[in-house]
């Protein structure tokens, strides 16, 4: 059977079993390594949505992510639990990640991978993000999903496909708007190939994927409160707060080793300063993979070349837009969606070099055993509580009767939206007169940076740490405490 034609997947009784099999684990795994905790201030904002949905309180941020919430909360109202809420759709979306990737795989490459599905399952990021309460993976999964359909029409023109890939690209952006940049290349593709005609059908039955989750929003939100939440949001994103470009004194090259670190370490686990060693045998697994990989590639790309070509060019899109517009220097879950084609590449080389050497299977096993050490290890970490969240309790659980604390306006928020924090005044750095204030009536001040200039007596002086490869947002929290 050639690349180039269309391949239509057909389960036969042992794939399904196979499948079954992948979901239960998917399921059990990220059950197992369920968190706890808020562990930053993006993960509140969704927990929070699950308990009192309002965009317009940034429970979550605009654009609300609704289709996610929705089903977040239907499952949060069956078990109650957030920590096990937010693994069970992680679950599932992995397993979704896994099933779409073996197909594309198999469409693109003709053959089945055993290592593609052990890839993706034991990506350190992607399970780290599996329990996270974020809708990354959701969204990812999703992505995948519309990637297969666009190119099953690309390769059949059944125009059923292109119509339900352009109405989960509807569905995305009330999940995970960030990843809309990827299918650019996919409008692009469909206005140059096919007929004006089909173009805009294709925009319509997109729009009706949007209206499923914005109809809704609207008539909770209000129109008017949408527009202006969604202009403040955007403005916010790209002038102000949002660590792109535009907002970031970052440099180029700053943001570029950022996006490295963010690929290389966080989303496959090579080696990178000041993490385990056993990752530079990760790292050597890595690096024989993809050199084994290029010759086979090279011949692939000769023969699907238009469909090797649109992928290339929708990874380029979406590499651009995060480092232009995205913040890559603290939020590596930004690169999730280049993952799967990176782990792609990673298994054709795998296959390669099994089919010149049989041997070479106890390497390949070697890796992959270092490298469920490494992604198992930061799964442990990650159950134990961020920086943020260690602070948070140390405040809360002091014995202070008189509490203020000062800090920058996101840790303000995170903490005063937690239970025990009621009785907790909680000022901005920058007030300083004001704190000056409050320790002159016999408040305890907590503070995260040193107040030694307005002469206040020190008490305490706490430091508490998170790995940066499992957070790196506030991967070390500072807390210092003055009491007169």
């Amino acid at each position: 059977m050639k690349t180039h034609k269309y391949f239509k997947p057909l389960l036969s009784s042992d794939s399904k079993t196979s499948y079954l099999f992948i979901l239960v684990i998917c399921l059990t795994s990220r059950l197992l390594t369920s968190i706890n905790y808020l562990e930053d201030i993006d993960s509140m904002r969704f927990a929070m949505s699950l308990l009192d949905y309002n965009i317009l309180e940034q429970r979550p941020h605009f654009p609300g992510y609704p289709i996610f919430c929705f089903f977040a909360k239907m499952i949060y109202s069956l078990i109650g639990s957030l920590g096990l809420t937010f693994s069970i759709i992680g679950g599932i979306s992995t397993f979704i990640i896994i099933y779409y990737c073996d197909l594309i795989f198999r469409m693109l490459i003709n053959e089945k991978s055993i290592y593609l599905p052990l890839l993706l399952f034991l990506s350190p990021l992607l399970w780290n993000l599996s329990n996270r309460y974020m809708s990354d993976l959701f969204g990812l999964s999703l992505v995948m999903m519309v990637t297969y359909y666009f190119i099953c029409f690309y390769n059949s023109k059944k125009i059923i496909k292109l119509y339900l890939s352009y109405f989960l690209i509807g569905l995305i952006a009330g999940v995970r708007i960030s990843f809309l940049p990827f299918f650019i290349p996919f409008f692009f593709v469909t206005i140059s190939s096919f007929s004006k005609q089909i173009f805009f059908k294709s925009l319509f039955v997109l729009l009706c994927g949007v209206i499923i989750w914005m109809v809704p929003l609207v008539i909770i939100t209000g129109v008017e409160d949408i527009f202006v939440v969604s202009i403040n949001h955007i403005t916010g994103h790209f002038f102000n707060w949002g660590g792109s470009i535009l907002t970031s004194k970052s440099s180029y090259s700053l943001r570029f080793l950022k996006l490295i670190e963010s690929i290389w370490a966080d989303g496959i686990g090579g080696f990178w300063m000041g993490r385990n060693i056993i990752t530079i045998l990760v790292s050597l697994g890595w690096i024989l993979s993809f050199l084994s990989s290029i010759n086979r590639i090279k011949v692939l790309i000769k023969e699907e070349s238009k469909v090797f070509f649109l992928l290339l060019l929708s990874i380029t899109s979406y590499v651009l837009w995060i480092f232009f517009f995205q913040n890559v220097i603290y939020k590596s879950r930004h690169i999730i969606p280049l993952i799967p084609f990176i782990l792609m590449i990673s298994s054709i080389g795998f296959s390669s070099i099994l089919k010149f050497d049989k041997s070479y299977k106890y390497i390949i096993n070697t890796f992959l055993l270092c490298l469920f050490f490494t992604t198992s290890y930061l799964n442990w970490q990650h159950q134990m509580p961020s920086a943020i969240a260690q602070a948070k309790s140390y405040v809360i659980n002091d014995q202070a009767s008189l509490k203020l604390f000062c800090s920058k306006k996101l840790i303000n928020k995170y903490l005063k939206n937690h239970k025990g924090t009621e009785n907790i005044t909680v000022k901005d750095i920058n007030h300083l007169k004001d704190i000056e204030n409050f320790y002159t009536l016999g408040y305890v001040v907590y503070s995260t940076i040193n107040l030694d200039f307005l002469n206040f007596k020190l008490e305490d002086k706490n430091v508490f740490y998170h790995n940066p490869y499992v957070n790196r947002l506030w991967p070390t929290m500072y807390v210092y405490k003055y009491k007169k």
